[in-house]
């Protein structure tokens, strides 16, 4: 609506300026962001790809917003953050395989406590619902020390040979989801991906390199290059796995641009 003759003839006041902004896009782009945030807090929770989060974000034309919630995603993991994920691992009785699985993590890793418990919030779903003020319909996953304990060991000790300072690395920059693939059976990833993997990268020296840059390899457990297009859904170009798939992943691995389908 166009505004009226008086409200164009009187300035807003001093203080409803520095409430609403100086335009009327910056009280837009702050309730953006806040539903931004928001979204972005409940992916952490599930599979759904995060740039929908950050599509979301940027629509608001606010640097310094999108620059403000990438550090407070990063600082996630304060003292009072990890106690109401300790006590909710406790209320669901999970106390003992928590600090089992925890200690594991230490002694691949060289972690501290507090870093191990982090790792695991992220990796099981805590974090998101600590974030989400402990939802009764969120249900964080427990660890198992006898699942992630072989996992870490076959890290160190398999075909990878991954340090502790690599392990570390590579726990601590992850999403979730990648997260999730590292601890519990990577020896079964290992294998699917390689065998699928295009030619550079199938060798295993090959492809420990680019899980060193890129953890999300050991994700790439699909490529639709080598399936039969005949079996694929006549509206699709794919198999409809890209999330898993080395088609898709290529392109950012070999440091290029993925250009629509034409990869």
């Amino acid at each position: 609506l166009l505004p009226t003759h008086s409200a164009m003839a009187r300035p807003l006041a001093p203080r409803a300026v520095a409430r609403h902004g100086r335009h009327s896009g910056t009280y837009g782009c702050r309730r953006v962001g806040a539903l931004a945030a928001a979204v972005a807090v409940a992916f952490a929770a599930s599979r759904v790809p995060h740039f929908v989060a950050l599509r979301l974000r940027s629509s608001c034309q606010s640097p310094g917003l999108v620059a403000r919630a990438a550090v407070a995603s990063k600082q996630w993991g304060s003292p009072d953050q990890l106690e109401a994920v300790r006590e909710g691992v406790s209320e669901a009785g999970g106390s003992d395989a928590w600090s089992q699985s925890a200690a594991e993590v230490v002694a691949a890793t060289g972690a501290d406590a507090d870093q191990a418990d982090l790792l695991l919030a992220k990796a099981f779903g805590w974090s998101a619902w600590v974030d989400l003020n402990r939802p009764s319909y969120l249900r964080p996953k427990l660890p198992s020390p006898d699942i992630i304990g072989p996992a870490l060991r076959w890290l160190a000790e398999g075909p990878l040979s991954l340090s502790r300072e690599e392990l570390r690395s590579i726990l601590t920059s992850s999403p979730r989801a990648t997260l999730t693939t590292y601890l519990s059976e990577p020896d079964r990833s290992y294998a699917e991906a390689l065998k699928v993997a295009p030619e550079q990268f199938r060798e295993p020296a090959a492809f420990r390199e680019v899980l060193l840059r890129q953890p999300m390899a050991l994700q790439l457990i699909w490529n639709c290059e080598l399936t039969d297009p005949a079996t694929r859904n006549p509206e699709l170009h794919c198999d409809g796995q890209c999330v898993h798939c080395w088609r898709t992943a290529t392109p950012r691995l070999m440091g290029k641009v993925l250009d629509g389908v034409e990869v």
